[in-house]
């Protein structure tokens, strides 16, 4: 059985607390802004470009939402990311962005 004295649990207390109010520890509690982008993409012809503009933004972030049109050249991409940065993500894939 473990049994703590009033001093073990003040640490404890004081040691959580502290860590709870960090920076960082309130960024991860934070809800996160979503934000829709259209984008126009030029370069795109088959499922493999698909996977490709889809993975790009997935790596950095992982619970994006991502459509693409091939017809249209459509991309549309629900994200934390600014617009720029998901833009520039396609763009190193080697597609162009029309509309960054």
């Amino acid at each position: 059985m473990l049994t703590l004295d009033s001093d073990m649990v003040s640490r404890f207390t004081v040691r959580n607390l502290h860590m709870n109010t960090h920076p960082k520890a309130l960024a991860m509690n934070a809800p996160t802004q979503l934000t829709t982008h259209e984008l126009q993409v030029k370069g795109m012809s088959c499922q493999h470009c698909v996977k490709a503009v889809t993975q790009a933004v997935l790596a950095l972030d992982a619970q994006a939402q991502v459509g693409v049109d091939l017809p249209s050249g459509q991309v549309s991409v629900q994200t934390q990311l600014s617009r720029e940065a998901t833009a520039a993500a396609i763009a190193d894939e080697g597609y162009t962005v029309v509309n960054p």
